[in-house]
């Protein structure tokens, strides 16, 4: 294994520190986080009358057999690193399997595993050997629910740059985030965003990217699914409001106490109106439902965790 290779799969599969660690690392931080994750479950999903179920997954790396049968849906979204080194061969096994499943739209990305999706000649060879699916690279596509919904869904393999992998871009801080166009090209309209890394502070062990936390906050998304942190596999909701910058800035650490006093009373707000229109889930443009599908968690050969189900 390379230099680069091993210390990717440190920061992919790395585990979570200890509270006490968190806490003697930035009491700040720590508080931020407990106090935010507190409010989570406070906030409510309008009904939905047609739902549109997503079924999300990501990071497989050769171990497509081994996942659980997929749960039923309208969409099948592979999030990335299909595969360990991306040859043309697990490739195309990856993308059979893929192929197979049974829902209406089965779309997928490349992660920085999966080097064979760099080429412009292997992209062609399985858009015409696996016509049912759909390969988004710095791409959108329009897809239509059976109830006539249409959704906006755009793509893109790039993570912050480690070492010599595919898919890269040189990592962005946050002093930079106001400079950078990295993420420009995300269409405005995006209802569901599919990258294969996740933006900074959610779900990420604090190695997501910022820059693309910032134009999450323009674009809005109803659902953002990634996955390479594998640690970091969960779901979780992101309300657009003045505690959320609070909450990210102080994990920036461009916060101060202050932005935690702010936060708090957000949260306790929540607990004794959890139902403010505000801050429910599922309105158009006031949060994104955040996805880190990672599949595996300890090696390449550890058993696959199943799809996550979302619907919108």
């Amino acid at each position: 294994m390379s230099a680069a290779s091993g210390g990717l799969d440190a920061i992919t599969r790395r585990k979570h520190p200890t509270q006490w660690g968190k806490f003697i690392e930035s009491p700040l931080m720590f508080l931020a986080e407990k106090i935010y994750h507190a409010s989570i479950p406070s906030l409510l999903r309008a009904p939905i009358d047609t739902p549109f179920r997503l079924v999300c997954i990501s990071d497989t790396h050769n171990g497509q057999d081994a996942v659980s049968t997929l749960p039923v849906g309208d969409v099948l979204i592979h999030a990335g690193d299909l595969t360990h080194s991306g040859t043309p061969n697990e490739l195309r096994a990856a993308l059979a399997w893929l192929q197979k499943q049974p829902h209406l739209y089965k779309i997928f990305i490349a992660g920085n595993h999966d080097a064979g999706l760099a080429d412009p000649i292997f992209q062609e060879e399985i858009r015409e050997m696996y016509p049912d699916l759909i390969y988004l690279q710095e791409s959108a596509v329009t897809i239509t629910s059976l109830e006539g919904r249409t959704f906006k869904v755009y793509g893109s393999p790039y993570t912050p740059k480690f070492g010599s992998w595919l898919f890269q871009y040189p990592i962005i801080k946050p002093l930079e985030v106001p400079y950078s166009t990295r993420w420009s090209d995300i269409p405005p309209d995006t209802d569901i965003l599919i990258t294969h890394g996740p933006a900074a502070y959610h779900l990420d062990l604090k190695n997501g990217c910022p820059a693309l936390l910032d134009t999450l906050w323009t674009v809005r998304p109803r659902v953002h699914v990634f996955g390479h942190i594998h640690a970091g596999r969960g779901v979780e909701t992101v309300p657009w409001n003045d505690p959320q910058l609070r909450y990210e800035k102080i994990l920036s650490g461009l916060g101060g106490w202050w932005d935690l006093l702010v936060l708090f009373r957000w949260v306790l707000t929540c607990w004794f109106w959890p139902c403010r229109k505000q801050d429910s889930v599922g309105e158009s443009k006031s949060s994104t439902i955040m996805v880190n599908a990672a599949s595996i968690e300890k090696s390449k050969t550890s058993e696959r965790r199943p799809a996550i189900v979302i619907e919108i």
